[in-house]
């Protein structure tokens, strides 16, 4: 491969950037590249000196996909948590990690990741909210879909305190809540939506008011709400 030309004295932009073509090309369907011939290359890349972590970190972030397609997921988290190493205060390989983790079924593994992403972000100047609003979601959706309903109440709980401003979080606790006939909490969770800022729920508009509906219902007739 060129890369392994263009590789031969340092780990540079020029080769991160290379190898991240090269990852998307077989991700995509493009070009056809041996995966474990692909992670040896890598391997091979990250003895060589660096300019920079970053470009590490490109690379192990990389490594960690392919080695999560060969279903080589232990593996996948120590190059997760390689690059994790390199910058502790930077939590994006944390939230790939839960991500892996999920995908794999181990959702509870998932969770501590999660959370020490979320404790890593309390007090860095690097923040992946984007990345977190997804994999809090998704992992939640995951333990509803398991009915294991208190887990997911602690997902949504924590995604609220990571990103206060997120409506999705409060409007799948207070789904939640009610279906549990937890009427108070529920009332608490959708008054917190409606101090949001405006802006982040008008287009949750729909929702909450259907949301505010079921909870009267659900305070006239206490048994379960269909939602």
């Amino acid at each position: 491969m060129s890369v392994v030309r263009e590789a031969s004295g340092n780990l540079d932009n020029h080769v991160a950037i290379n190898i991240d073509d090269l990852a998307d090309g077989l991700f995509d369907g493009r070009c056809t590249v041996p995966s474990a011939e692909f992670v040896m290359l890598i391997g091979h890349l990250l003895t060589l000196p660096s300019r920079s972590t970053i470009h590490q970190q490109r690379l192990l972030t990389v490594k960690a996909r392919l080695l999560e397609t060969m279903n080589e997921v232990d593996a996948a988290l120590e190059a997760l948590q390689a690059s994790y190493e390199l910058q502790s205060e930077n939590a994006m390989p944390l939230y790939f990690s839960a991500h892996t983790l999920s995908v794999a079924g181990r959702l509870d593994e998932a969770v501590q990741y999660l959370t020490r992403a979320y404790e890593v972000e309390k007090t860095s100047l690097i923040q992946h909210k984007g990345i977190a609003r997804t994999v809090y979601t998704n992992i939640g959706s995951m333990y509803v879909a398991k009915n294991r309903i208190e887990q997911a109440l602690a997902i949504y709980a924590e995604g609220v305190l990571s990103i206060p401003d997120e409506p999705r979080f409060y409007l799948q606790k207070a789904k939640l809540l009610i279906q549990l006939g937890r009427v108070d909490d529920a009332q608490r969770t959708l008054i917190s939506i409606r101090s949001l800022n405006s802006n982040t729920t008008r287009e949750h508009e729909f929702l909450i008011r259907r949301l505010e509906r079921a909870l009267q219902e659900s305070r006239a007739a206490p048994a379960p709400v269909s939602l």
